[in-house]
């Protein structure tokens, strides 16, 4: 059995050779002229999408963190009645 990676070039390879006026081309060659990306290129992309999610997602936490901090740790605002702790769920 083979990898679907390979299995996908492989497609890949088929659909862009199908292109008239390609067939002559190497596959690389085939890629710019239509410009499409690599898998490899379209995979490390991916990658770094996903790297940006959970980053951005842990950054919003830490900063909701931060502030509940200060609210928590103000008792002047406490005592006033200003520190709203609802917002600081983390």
């Amino acid at each position: 059995m083979t990898h679907p990676v390979e299995e996908i070039k492989k497609v890949k390879r088929r659909a862009t050779k199908l292109v008239k006026g390609l067939k002559k081309f190497s596959y690389e060659e085939r890629l710019r002229k239509l410009r499409l990306p690599t898998l490899k290129y379209r995979r490390i992309r991916g990658d770094m999408i996903e790297v940006f999610k959970v980053v951005d997602f842990f950054k919003a936490r830490l900063d909701n963190f931060w502030s509940c901090q200060d609210v928590m740790f103000d008792w002047t605002a406490d005592l006033a009645g200003i520190g709203d702790r609802s917002e600081c769920v983390v």
